[in-house]
């Protein structure tokens, strides 16, 4: 078993970031399917359902060796961590607070809000160009093109900008995240520098660039389906059927809701095994 399989094996359909993840792709039209991927035969036969033992030996075998997969569970593994605040604010927190109709009071932070929404676009952007092989645009039209890759996308769109930001939709309405983007995106470069401690962050500013308009796009949509979403996804936050009002103020309910539904830590091995699954067809 693959370091990727071990960590997909953590996230079988009954583990409730599963169940949360796919109750929110059901309620966004234009999410992909949130298919069962717990092993490496899996990823391999969704990209080829001819492909033989051999692929997925050698998918295996790249899952493990290559430096790219393990920067991309890196990366997955710090959006959620919230090593040096990088996961401080939550859109599912802020969506749990939608749906109990607390409105503004869940917007009491939106510089920070728009802040992280910056930073894990980056932190998006770096696992794409990661992922997939060609050039800067070739890497973006594959992100496109790959099941994983636009789940994370949805997921960014509805959970980072759609929710968080949905009663303020003129300041993050029609290509307002691209100017977020394009406005903040080097002092959360920067940032995000200092949080790699060491790893090579590489193109990661232009990847953002080739990226963003599938990020606003995504937005945009989710940002119709706000209702849908917030009533999908409400079982499944940490504490919501007994959160009161003085812990949803609380700053630390904001945190734990990142800690314990480690959403970008399963996404990204999903990316990661797809990616292994593309490597392996194609050599």
């Amino acid at each position: 078993m693959s370091r990727v399989e071990q960590l997909l094996a953590e996230y079988p359909d009954s583990a409730i970031t599963s169940k949360l993840l796919r109750a929110l792709y059901g309620a966004v039209p234009m999410a992909p399917a949130f298919a069962p991927l717990t092993t490496m035969e899996q990823a391999v036969k969704a990209l080829r359902p001819d492909a033989d033992a051999s692929h997925v030996a050698r998918a295996r075998d790249i899952a493990d060796r290559t430096d790219e997969i393990g920067d991309i569970l890196w990366m997955g593994n710090l959006m959620d961590s919230g090593d040096k605040g990088y996961a401080v604010l939550t859109g599912l927190s802020t969506a749990w607070k939608l749906f109990r109709g607390q409105g503004s009071a869940a917007f009491e932070n939106d510089d920070q809000q728009r802040n992280d929404a910056v930073l894990k676009a980056l932190g998006l952007a770096y696992m794409t160009y990661k992922a997939f092989p060609g050039s800067l645009a070739d890497k973006a039209r594959l992100l496109r093109e790959s099941t994983a890759g636009q789940a994370l996308v949805v997921y960014y769109g509805a959970v980072e900008v759609a929710l968080p930001f949905a009663d303020n939709a003129a300041s993050l309405g029609a290509g307002g995240l691209e100017k977020l983007l394009a406005s903040q995106g080097a002092s959360q470069a920067a940032r995000l520098a200092q949080m790699g401690q060491g790893h090579d962050l590489g193109n990661v500013r232009e990847m953002l660039t080739q990226v963003t308009s599938q990020l606003q796009s995504a937005a945009g949509q989710a940002s119709n389906y706000i209702q849908p979403m917030t009533a999908a996804i409400a079982p499944y936050i940490p504490g919501g059927a007994t959160m009161g009002n003085a812990v949803d103020k609380a700053a630390g309910a904001v945190a734990s809701a990142a800690d314990v539904l480690p959403v970008y830590r399963l996404l990204a091995a999903r990316l990661a095994a797809e990616s292994a699954a593309r490597r392996a067809l194609s050599s």
